[in-house]
């Protein structure tokens, strides 16, 4: 009888702990399945820009050009007439955590051809850190990339797309 007691109580505690944080381990799995398989900058082809796409200064909030370098930006106007960026296109690939996919890409108008593309995953860490997260808001990958002291930048494979695309000619 105490061993039949003793099972039933393991039971009831791995199905609560199963409950709780099934949904994490699961998602873990399937995030660093995505990160490693699918997760970076993706450069098909580079395009060479003459000095008349890029502009010294960015203008008013309204006449916003794209961030370049720190000395140069590219001009809106430009570079919207001949190309198409999509950029920071939130989709959820996995449900359970949940997993959303965030892709930025560079298209050609003229071809309608993908010159570049960047993806990047986040995971909410299942449920209950949804609930109880206390200001963190998950995890997010490709990891080990950032500024000199190692620190992760998420942002930062959608920001060099535009330098690892278009080159100054």
């Amino acid at each position: 009888m105490k061993n039949k007691k003793t099972w039933i109580t393991i039971i009831v505690l791995v199905l609560l702990l199963g409950g709780c944080f099934g949904d994490r381990v699961i998602s873990e799995i399937v995030f660093y399945y995505y990160c490693d398989k699918n997760s970076g900058l993706y450069v098909y082809e580079e395009v060479g820009l003459s000095d008349e796409y890029f502009t010294k200064e960015s203008k008013s909030e309204k006449e916003f050009n794209y961030f370049y370098t720190d000395k140069l930006y590219l001009s809106k106007e430009k570079v919207d007439a001949n190309y198409n960026l999509v950029m920071d296109n939130y989709n959820i690939v996995f449900k359970m955590g949940p997993i959303k996919i965030r892709e930025t890409y560079i298209i050609r108008r003229k071809d309608n051809k993908t010159l570049s593309k960047s993806i990047s995953f986040v995971s909410g860490k299942g449920w209950l850190n949804q609930l109880f997260s206390f200001g963190y808001s998950g995890k997010s990958c490709p990891y080990g990339i950032g500024n000199n002291k190692g620190e992760f930048n998420k942002d930062l494979i959608h920001k060099e797309i535009l330098k690892k695309t278009f080159n100054k000619i």
